[in-house]
């Protein structure tokens, strides 16, 4: 049920930018600074170097890599509304409290606005981005403001540049 992270990877894909579908683990991190060729090994039988990203694990890779991969997190969602309506891509990725969404937190592509989908705003500030999403719930057009319903611990939004 939870394929918000491959819609979030492949509309980053198709638009040019980089979002991770696996990344590396701490030691294979470590080895890598070192200059060593690390493989690409998915956990089995033996330790792995490359684990598969859900939500709540995209939220911390944001926080640590997306900088260096031309991400910058806004605050402003009205900021987030109008750099989506003018072409540049906008993720919004929030890690969920244990107990919900089955651990894996939830991501989706803020998108332009349109004559049918508009964001919502309270005396001219954006409250509710429109969005697009695939999981539980898919949805080419969707307008919400789901990460303050009380089950996330932390979000994030952030902008390619």
């Amino acid at each position: 049920m939870t394929y918000c992270n491959i819609y979030a990877y492949d509309y980053c894909y198709l638009t040019g930018a980089y979002l991770p579908r696996v990344w590396w683990t701490g030691k294979a991190l470590i080895r890598l600074d070192a200059g060593e060729t690390v493989p690409v090994k998915y956990p089995g039988s033996e330790p792995g170097t490359v684990n598969e990203k859900v939500a709540n694990e995209l939220n911390e890779w944001f926080k640590d890599w997306g900088p260096h991969f031309g991400w910058r997190q806004s605050l402003d969602l009205t900021e987030m509304q109008d750099e989506a309506n003018q072409g540049r891509v906008c993720i919004t990725v929030a890690r969920s409290k244990p107990q919900y969404h089955h651990g894996h937190g939830h991501i989706v592509a803020v998108v332009p606005e349109n004559d049918d989908q508009r964001a919502i705003r309270q005396n001219g500030k954006v409250i509710a981005t429109v969005q697009s999403q695939a999981g539980a719930h898919n949805y080419s057009y969707h307008v919400n403001h789901w990460w303050n319903d009380g089950t996330y611990s932390d979000f994030g939004h952030w902008i390619h540049q």
